[in-house]
């Protein structure tokens, strides 16, 4: 599901939460996941800045920056 790294971003005027990864399979997709409906899909792009752009344009703002797979 998860691919090297990960980052939690979060919209705190619902409070609501996505997860942005590189795709496992497919290390040139980045994903955006929805752990409240079990890691489904809800965004991707084959760039980090699009993908970027798109939560932020939804005002969402990244948690604390990336973590490392294994880190925690």
């Amino acid at each position: 599901m998860f691919g090297e790294w990960y980052e939690v971003w979060i919209d705190d005027s619902a409070p609501y939460l996505l997860v942005v990864t590189p795709d496992a399979n497919d290390l040139s997709r980045i994903l955006v996941l929805d752990p409240a409906e079990k890691y489904a899909t809800v965004h991707h792009d084959n760039d980090y800045e699009a993908v970027k752009l798109w939560l932020l344009e939804d005002e969402y703002y990244m948690v604390r920056g990336r973590v490392l797979v294994g880190e925690i």
